[in-house]
């Protein structure tokens, strides 16, 4: 799931009357499966909920009554500034809590799986924070010490998601020197750490020029293939 910046919005535009199409079509399971490239009977079940999910702010309402349903695959949420995008976002990760409506996973509630859910949980917010001392590899051994993952498994990790997230060159390098871009690949990298099932990037391409752009956006479908 990844909220869409406005340099997006075109191409996902032109998408979603593809997709449109297909859905008003005589047989739209058949032309979503040639669409996506899946095979015949293989859709997935389902993977998170969202029913009638509503959050408040005192008087001013957030998120109203939002209901989806989602499988493997990439989502962009795409809406103005202040239409609630962020807020789905941090309730779908547990940061806030619905005024009314469930999320859940497989089934379950999300707020009761609590620490099950989050070790299928990779987040990278908008802005996140990092220490500008520390170097890429440093970083990357930090969070996972802070989300639980042994030493040994963790240096495997970093060594393999740097690599993944094309930032080998600058495994050394303090974050305080890297560009926007790859201080946004090395957020990519932090919420992969623990191999999640459920990704969540907040306007990951706001503020890149177009070539980072582009390399984002296939980084993110490289990823999604089995999330």
């Amino acid at each position: 799931i990844y909220q869409v910046s406005q340099d997006d919005e075109k191409d996902v535009s032109r998408q979603g009357e593809k997709i449109y199409e297909i859905l008003i079509s005589d047989d739209p399971e058949m032309e979503l499966e040639k669409y996506y490239d899946i095979a015949p009977n293989s859709f997935l079940k389902e993977f998170a909920g969202v029913s009638y999910l509503t959050k408040e702010f005192g008087d001013f309402t957030a998120v109203n009554h939002i209901n989806l349903t989602m499988t493997n695959g990439v989502y962009g949420l795409l809406g103005v500034n202040g239409a609630g995008k962020t807020t789905l976002m941090r309730m779908l990760c547990t940061l806030l809590k619905p005024t009314s409506g469930t999320i859940c996973c497989n089934g379950k509630d999300i707020f009761s799986m609590d620490s099950e859910y989050r070790k299928l949980l990779g987040y990278l917010p908008q802005d996140f924070g990092f220490y500008p001392e520390f170097t890429v590899e440093d970083y990357l051994l930090y969070i996972g010490a802070l989300k639980g993952i042994r030493p040994i498994v963790a240096k495997k990790r970093v060594k393999e998601l740097i690599a993944k997230v094309g930032l080998s060159k600058v495994a050394h390098k303090k974050m305080k020197k890297l560009s926007g871009g790859m201080k946004r690949r090395a957020g990519i990298a932090q919420a992969m750490l623990n191999n999640p099932k459920i990704l969540i990037l907040d306007e990951p391409t706001a503020g890149l020029d177009p070539n980072e752009r582009i390399r984002f956006r296939n980084l993110i479908s490289e990823l999604s293939e089995d999330r």
